[in-house]
């Protein structure tokens, strides 16, 4: 059984925010630091040994547009691709329902039966 931390990496603009967590810290509600990337917020969040493996979701124009920066932003908190971070890549064509399915599928098959998932969907598909 692992614990996956899942989330999508949006196209849109990104900006500096303070993300707080419903987890209480040592002085009330968690807040993390200041942080463009939700996914460095919420990771900051949660213990690592919460986490067992990231999975990232990502279009061609979210690849373009923020990848780097993200790897940037993880590296500094010692996550790497290939060690405890995968990105998976997906369609950003959401009109036709198979390239949907597809990338449902390919999610899916990233994890076991009694896997547990932190599911972060602030820049998914909603």
């Amino acid at each position: 059984m692992s614990r996956i931390f899942v989330s999508f990496l949006g196209n849109g603009k990104y900006g500096s925010v303070r993300y707080k967590s419903w987890r209480s810290g040592e002085e009330g509600r968690a807040i993390a630091p200041a942080s463009t990337f939700v996914q460095t917020a919420i990771l900051q969040l949660y213990p690592k040994s919460d986490i067992d493996r990231i999975l990232i979701l990502r279009t061609e124009e979210s690849k373009q547009a923020h990848c780097g920066d993200l790897n940037d932003a993880l590296h500094a908190m010692q996550i790497e691709e290939g060690k405890n971070l995968e990105y998976v890549d997906i369609d950003s064509d959401l009109n036709d329902v198979n390239s949907a399915w597809k990338w449902f599928e390919k999610l899916q098959k990233s994890f076991n039966p009694r896997d547990h998932l932190v599911l972060d969907v602030t820049h998914g598909f909603r």
